[in-house]
């Protein structure tokens, strides 16, 4: 089977999810894997893989096809691969006796590669079938058929239970994920598949809404629930809208499709108020149409909740504002749900005493509404959480209303180290990477915080290797200019995170964003129907599938189902760089006798070719259409060692061949989970096969429960804990971590092998356990807190072991990190910006740093160019070192220097002499540096005039200092031989390779100094030197003797061509090659005269 990119919906999800790991929850060890166990990638760019949660020293290499790829920036915890040549490779990741295998396909930039993989164990064996295929009509499809659509709010499908049998009836629209983009799509004419099993994630996706021309049936969309902003808080229904007549809303046209595809625009100004009236309302409970076969459905649309903006019309509810009756220091916003932070205040009610006197600004489907009044106001006292306020709010917009309920907190939300979705409708236009701007538009098929990049030929690396990047996006009919980092960057996506920032006291929280590169070549399969039963979009067996749903008899196949296919599945709508196309067409089916699954159990697939057309150009790309594979329930109780029910916990169930499960059991040990054929295994436990029917599995593994309650000592709130889990001394293993925050404290159990463990917390050691039994233990942690306001990284690193260190993220306006008690230094991008001393209990120390930065200044006030950089400059604050700026043309970055600063006065200081003082207060600050030195070119000319360029390393000694100075020549340069920037005075002439003659020479650089030339008595000697017939490298230099004694006198290595230069005096001279394994037994006598010479070196006597 071809193997596919990886679909972006699923790599989203996957960013998402590592970035959302709490300091203040309880953690389990997670079990070392891959990040990804396919990567598609392009002749000449690379792909990072990670191997998460490994601590362990890794081995990577390359298995098979090293001459496709290669591996650089090797780390416990990734590798970087880059495409050298078309075909297919396999990197492993070898930890001790464990090995994880991710499988490489490398293509050509032009045209994609179908190969299959060359290894003998990859080779698939189902293709067995020797019959001629079935190829089906080919007519364009009807389209009076019930739509399908897929819903890209999720990664994954949740279908109904199948029921038995043929169904040939219509069924109501069902929706389907598209999971891939149009950037990570393979070549025309691949099937269309991300690479890794979708999860059931709900994303910030929203799906655009249309209705089609007359007489074609719209699609119908399940709406799905908005993702919460709080794990530990149970989700609430939302409230019943006002009745309507009908019980699912009809849709009048907004966006009727065309022949051609409808462009999508992203607003570059704030909406209006005059924006018409969206047509959506929502409904509260999710309603089904069922229509008899001799009906066709009413097009009907419901709307989503998707977290995609204030100004989308299909968002029903966003809280943009709050205005406080009494002043308040901040708060932040996730659409319902309102975070409140002031100092010194212990609970919301001396804070908000009357949460009716608030005043709230509320956009509804992407305009801003009327707010009528608040009800049901709730004081909550619960178990485990802070009190809260609720409440419903109702909005009026032109003459319809709509209520939603609303949570009010004190505090900050419960993961405050982590980006999340409290940018709260922040709606982007451009990204700024350094001096350029890049346009945005919202990605039609996936919504959310998913962008197109406008300009298709943008260059995603030098986005991604810029020095400042920052986002223009609009809050509120307010544009605003917010800060960003990139987090990641992989072919044609860039994953960026703005920085948190206040409007007014509103704290709009850092949120992750991806900009994808559009792309000519490939197309997302948005909504689709069938007439024959219930047909869903999921990933299966590593390839993005149509999939008929409902069970089939056995004995039966696809076949007896679909008769004509072309006219049963109708490709409602596709999208093609970020706009919706309708000209969409099924051609080439063809059926396929052999099974699609490994295990045998179908008759057979259908393969077909969706072809879009847009402006008279055909686009095509392959299918397949399989059934939902049988599955079994598996039932039955786990045990330990000792006879203990493994309870309420969430277990591994790892397939033969690779793929996992995940199996929760109930508070006695009890399972259930339906699964396919095949043979499985708990971890630590023994094999079981299902087969054809279900099976009871009862089991003891070989571990014990370690269960307890979890505090930390001297703690402001004893239940206030990092994550923490059990790593082995021992290579024995956890397999599973649970806790319970429902009480007044934490409680945790673990299932273990019998070994010694050390509690960790990130990168501390909290204690030691041995594991033999199965019994209680209570952890105390000694760990001091510490908390404050910040904005990025930060890097706590104990001054006694610089090995124990913790990076807490300060995502939202603030960070919080737990630490052993001692001395820590405190650094922001490798700047120490404080030393604090950590104690039992909780510490608030707010870092909010600011840019230092600016360009170097000649004493002539001439910008020097970083291509002669070679500066230490010593930075202070309160006479002790703050920081070391080492400036040389080999520093990442643009010129000039950069470092963050925290409030304060700060020297600067080069060659042990204050150069400059700057002040930081609150904001930015941009100051150039004027040096102690000059800009100057020197122009070299030879005997008969020509420019000599000085590509080798120059050394100057300062006659009054003796201070010697390395200058290296630009290849590049064109009007002088060499440029530096050196303090003033005389300087002599060091060996230079090539040159003899050079040696000695004096120059002088003053202040009024910017050009020195220099006439030399020399001529060029050239050629081109071969050994064996063979060009040389930079492995072979020629030493130059003068020829009447031998005496040496320079060497000069020759280039990647084999080519060489000297400059010599006239004389007889020597040359002699060397080269690695080889020496000239003869040197090559030249003579130098009054002209240049050129003399090729054909070594073929070389031993």
């Amino acid at each position: 089977m071809k193997k596919i990119k990886k679909g972006f919906a699923l790599f989203l999800v996957f960013v998402m999810a590592v970035s959302v790991i709490p300091q203040s929850a309880f953690a389990a060890k997670k079990k070392v894997k891959l990040s990804k166990k396919a990567v598609t990638v392009a002749v000449g760019e690379s792909v990072k893989i990670q191997l998460k949660n490994n601590k362990k020293k890794v081995k990577w290499s390359i298995t098979s096809g090293k001459k496709n790829v290669t591996l650089s920036k090797k780390k416990k915890t990734s590798v970087v691969i880059k495409g050298k040549k078309a075909g297919k490779a396999k990197v492993q990741a070898k930890i001790g006796k464990k090995k994880y295998i991710c499988k490489v396909t490398v293509k050509k930039l032009d045209k994609s590669s179908d190969e299959d993989w060359d290894d003998d164990d990859d080779q698939d064996d189902d293709d067995t079938s020797t019959e001629e295929p079935v190829v089906q009509p080919t007519e364009k499809p009807l389209k009076t058929s019930d739509p399908v659509i897929p819903s890209t709010s999720e990664p994954s499908v949740t279908t109904p239970e199948p029921t038995p049998g043929e169904d040939t009836t219509p069924v109501p629209a069902t929706i389907v994920p598209s999971l891939l983009p149009a950037s990570s799509m393979p070549e025309p004419s691949q099937t269309s598949v991300p690479t890794v099993k979708p999860t059931n994630v709900p994303s910030a996706t929203p799906l655009e809404t249309m209705t089609p021309p007359d007489n074609t049936p719209v699609p119908t969309i399940k709406p799905t629930v908005k993702p919460t902003t709080e794990p530990t808080v149970k989700p609430t229904e939302k409230p019943t809208p006002e009745p309507t007549q009908t019980a699912s809303p009809t849709v009048e046209p907004t966006n009727a499709p065309s022949a051609t595809p409808l462009e999508t625009i992203t607003p570059s100004l704030p909406p209006s108020s005059s924006t018409p009236e969206p047509t959506v309302e929502p409904s509260a409970t999710p309603v089904e149409t069922t229509t008899p076969p001799s009906q066709s459905p009413e097009p009907t649309i419901k709307p989503e909740n998707h977290y995609q903006g204030l100004y989308a019309e299909s968002e029903p509810f966003v809280i943009s504002s709050v205005s406080f009756d009494k002043e308040v220091t901040s708060y932040s916003l996730a659409y319902t749900n309102i975070y409140v932070t002031q100092e010194g205040a212990a609970s919301l009610k001396d804070v908000v005493p009357d949460v009716s006197k608030c005043t709230f600004t509320v956009y509804c489907y992407g305009r801003k509404a009327e707010v009528k009044g608040i009800s049901d106001i709730v004081w909550n006292e619960e178990e485990g959480e802070n009190p809260y306020y609720s409440f419903a709010l109702t909005v009026e917009q032109d003459g319809k209303e709509y209520t939603e309920t609303v949570k009010m907190r004190l505090g900050v939300p419960e993961y405050p180290n982590n980006p999340g979705n409290l940018s709260n409708g922040l709606t982007l236009l451009s990204l700024q990477a350094d001096d350029k701007t890049y346009e945005l538009e919202r990605n039609v098929a996936y919504g959310g915080e998913t962008y197109y990049f406008k300009d298709k030929e943008i260059d995603i690396s030098q986005i991604a290797e810029a020095e400042k990047v920052s986002i223009v996006g609009v809050y509120e009919d307010e544009t605003v200019t917010v800060d960003a980092e990139i987090q990641e960057w992989y072919g044609g996506y860039i994953y960026f995170i703005n920085q948190s920032f206040k409007k007014g006291n509103l704290e709009i929280g850092s949120c992750y964003f991806q900009g994808i590169k559009k792309s000519e070549r490939y197309f997302d399969v948005d909504a689709f129907t069938s007439t024959k039963g219930e047909v869903t979009g999921d990933m299966v067996s590593n390839e993005w599938c149509f999939v008929y749903e409902p069970k089939l008899e056995k004995g039966k196949s696809l076949k007896d189902i679909f008769g004509n296919l072309s006219e049963e599945l109708n490709i409602y709508r596709t999208v093609y760089n970020n706009a919706y196309c309708k000209d969409n067409e099924i051609r080439n089916v063809v059926w396929h006798e052999e099974s699609f699954y490994e295990n045998k159990e179908d008759l057979g697939y259908y393969t077909f070719d969706i072809v879009v057309t847009v402006d008279g150009q055909e686009l095509t790309q392959e299918y397949k259409l399989i059934q939902r594979q049988r599955t079994y329930q598996v039932s039955g109780k786990l045990t330990t060692a000792d006879g203990l029910p493994i309870a309420d916990v969430e277990l591994v169930l790892e397939e033969e061949g690779g793929s996992q499960e995940t199996v929760k059991t109930d508070s006695e040990g009890y399972f259930s989970k339906k699964l396919i054929k095949g043979t499985y295994q708990f971890n630590l436990g023994k094999s079981f096969t299902v087969d054809d029917e279900d099976l009871q599995w009862n089991e003891s593994l070989p571990v014990y429960k370690i269960m307890g309650k979890v505090t930390r000592k001297e703690a402001a709130q004893s239940a206030d804990v990092p994550a923490f889990w059990f790593d082995s001394q021992d290579d024995t293993q956890t397999i599973a971590n649970e806790s319970d925050y429902s009480g007044t404290e934490i409680r945790y159990w673990s299932y273990l092998e019998k070994g010694t463990y050390n509690v960790t917390s990130y990168n501390t050691v909290v204690e030691t356990i041995t594991v033999t039994k199965s019994e209680a233990h209570d952890i105390t942690m000694e760990l001091g807190k510490v908390f404050g306001k910040g904005s990025g990284y930060y890097k706590f690193v104990n001054t006694e072991d610089p090995e124990v260190y913790e990076q807490p993220y300060a995502g939202n306006g603030s960070y919080k990190v737990y630490l052993k008690p001692g001395t820590y230094e405190v650094q922001k991008d490798g700047t120490v910006i404080d030393t604090i001393e950590v104690k039992l209990g909780d510490m608030e120390k707010d870092y909010v740093v600011h840019t230092c930065k600016g360009e170097l200044l000649d004493v002539k006030g001439l910008q020097i160019p970083k291509s002669v950089y070679d500066y230490d400059i010593v930075v202070k604050k309160d006479d002790e070192v703050y920081q070391n700026l080492s400036l040389t043309r080999w520093s990442e970055g643009t010129s000039g220097y950069n470092f963050s600063a925290l409030p304060g006065t700060y020297q600067f200081y080069y060659d042990e002499k204050q150069i400059a003082e700057i002040t930081v207060t609150d904001s930015n600050v941009v100051q150039d540096l004027t040096m102690p030195v000059k800009y100057v070119k020197i122009k070299m000319y030879d005997a008969q005039d020509q420019l000599i360029p000085l590509t080798q390393q120059v050394t100057l000694i300062n006659q009054e200092s003796s201070q010697q100075y390395y200058l290296y020549g630009d290849e590049d340069s064109v009007d002088f031989s060499i440029a530096m920037a050196l303090p003033l005075g005389t300087y002599q002439c060091g060996t230079y390779e090539g040159m003899p003659s050079m040696q000695g020479k004096t120059i002088t650089i003053e202040e009024d100094t910017d050009e020195i030339v220099m006439n030399m008595n020399v001529y060029k000697l050239t050629g081109n030197c071969k050994i064996n017939g063979e060009s040389a490298d930079r492995s072979t230099w020629i030493d130059l003797c003068r020829k009447e004694d031998g005496y040496y006198l320079a060497s000069c290595t020759v280039d990647d061509e084999g080519n060489y230069v000297f400059y010599l005096e006239p004389g007889e001279y020597t040359m002699k090659v060397y080269s690695s394994g080889v020496t000239m037994d003869k040197g090559e006598d030249v003579s130098i005269t009054n002209d240049a010479v050129v003399k090729d070196l054909d070594i073929t006597n070389a031993s």
